[in-house]
């Protein structure tokens, strides 16, 4: 059942033995747990989910020339979506991530009703301008680092709750805008525009996003809410300064699989939040950090006290297949190596590396075009 895998197609080494280690589990997590789809675990839900779509095939497309394999799951997993809110939200980002890589604009028109819909913005509460989150259905924010499926970020000091969350407004204006990118359109355009505006006039107290409206959450800006709005490209790039102490002062800590994807995108930028989002402070010690520590919610010690040779559901706790896991591939190449896409399919890319502490690295990032070597 093993879908076949090009194991010449990518290639990381640097003076870090840590980072090395962590960059290979994630690798072999990607060769070792590749169905013909993206799966919640091979030995669990063997079914694509739409988070396990953004950070598996995202990974999984830095280190293959297969642009067919997410394309699959993601006509699938658009036909049957599953149950998280933030899951629903990722629809656009799915078609965003195939065009990104393909060029081609035919999965996001031939799902395009879907991925509006999955916007969430039919909960427009028109009165006010913001999603009304009430009602939508069960929130995640992020998967806990326990395994659990509930959302304690509330209970962790990581987010505030209300009726009108940030986090669900920045994917919903974001996956609307990034469809609008790809097939353009005047009504999701003016829907994307409105929504922007209302965010920006509601939820931003002039140095920093709120957790919701502003006025309802007591002005808290906690680390979920500067982490997406760095990650999706809102943050304005005269304040990113702000968002990035906030979220770096936090670090990779109590977040799960999930968390540590958008955390890794958050310090080093991707084409999920346009160009304006490589534009990140620091010199590339957060994700270094962030990718060679060695604490409890951390790869290097799933290593050494687990024994790990593929990447489980949460840091210590269930199955051990479980591909969502294996994003330092993100982490090192978009954050490490620098390597961005300027255009689709690499037609244009910057290499700017942020190496830290490292002295040296040498890395093969692929293209539908060729290899970035």
């Amino acid at each position: 059942v093993r879908y076949p895998y090009v194991t010449t197609d990518s290639y990381f080494r640097s003076d870090n033995e840590t980072l090395n280690k962590v960059w290979e589990l994630a690798r072999y997590t990607l060769e070792a747990t590749s169905l013909d789809t993206y799966t919640d675990s091979n030995t669990r839900e063997r079914r694509p989910y739409e988070a396990d779509g953004i950070i598996a095939a995202t990974s999984r497309l830095l280190v293959q020339r297969d642009v067919l394999w997410p394309r699959h799951s993601h006509a699938w997993v658009l036909q049957y979506p599953t149950w998280p809110v933030e899951w629903k939200l990722l629809s656009a980002f799915l078609g965003f991530q195939d065009y990104w890589n393909t060029g081609r604009t035919d999965l996001m028109k031939s799902f395009f009703d879907i991925m509006v819909n999955r916007t969430f913005i039919g909960f427009l509460n028109e009165s006010v301008g913001v999603l009304n989150t009430e009602g939508m259905g069960r929130h995640i924010v992020d998967w806990m680092p326990d395994g659990r499926e509930s959302d304690e970020t509330v209970q962790r000091h990581e987010f505030t709750a209300s009726n009108h969350m940030s986090v669900t407004n920045f994917l919903s204006v974001r996956g609307l805008s990034r469809i609008n990118e790809v097939v353009p359109n005047s009504k999701v355009q003016s829907q994307a525009s409105s929504l922007n505006s209302s965010i920006y006039n509601l939820m931003w107290n002039r140095d920093r996003f709120c957790d919701g409206i502003c006025d309802e959450v007591s002005n808290q800006s906690l680390v979920m809410s500067n982490m997406f709005a760095l990650a999706t490209g809102l943050q304005p790039t005269s304040n990113l300064k702000e968002a990035w102490t906030i979220l770096t002062s936090w670090g990779l800590e109590q977040m799960g699989d999930y968390g540590a994807f958008w955390y890794q995108l958050a310090l080093s930028g991707s084409y999920y939040g346009g160009a304006q989002s490589y534009e990140v402070p620091g010199d590339g010690t957060e994700i270094v950090n962030a990718l060679t520590k060695c604490d409890t919610d951390s790869w290097c010690s799933g290593l050494e006290q687990d024994n790990l040779t593929t990447t489980r559901e949460s840091w210590h706790d269930g199955t051990y297949s479980h591909a969502w896991g294996a994003s330092p591939i993100v982490g090192v190449t978009f954050g490490i190596l620098g390597v961005h896409p300027l255009s689709p399919t690499y037609l244009d890319f910057e290499v700017r590396p942020r190496l830290g502490s490292l002295r040296d690295v040498q890395g093969l990032v692929l293209t539908l075009r060729g290899m970035i070597n």
